[in-house]
């Protein structure tokens, strides 16, 4: 994406933005896929219940988001440019690669995950 910001305004050759567009959905996935498993993992250790309420607060934060950016990334395109928006997704990527770097794990999950009760697969008959 850093390449690609400088070449706003300027004509690309098609095969160069089918390459472009290729790998950014390639490392795209590269890093969500581990992402989704982490917090799939880290939703269990809190409590295998809490996937699905997990699962849904992430899609109603992605689905918001959108709902945000959409509008404001609009706004700034049509004042500034697209090459502008870019440069303000790309500070936002920076900014959010340096908070999630520097934030540690939350200190509950650890300790409920080494609290948790052992689960057995037999049932007694009370």
């Amino acid at each position: 994406m850093a390449w690609w910001i400088p070449t706003f305004g300027r004509e690309l050759p098609r095969a160069t933005m089918v390459t472009v567009a290729s790998l950014m959905g390639c490392f795209l996935a590269i890093a969500y896929v581990p992402w989704a498993a982490q917090f799939s993992e880290t939703l269990e250790d809190v409590s295998p219940a809490l996937q699905a309420t997990g699962w849904a607060f992430f899609g109603l934060a992605a689905r918001a988001w959108v709902a945000i950016s959409a509008p404001l990334s609009l706004y700034v395109a049509v004042h500034y440019g697209w090459g502008e928006w870019v440069k303000v997704a790309l500070g936002g990527m920076i900014v959010y690669i340096v908070a999630m770097a520097f934030h540690p794990r939350p200190r509950r999950v650890e300790e409920h995950a080494h609290t948790a009760p052992a689960t057995s697969d037999r049932v007694t008959a009370g």
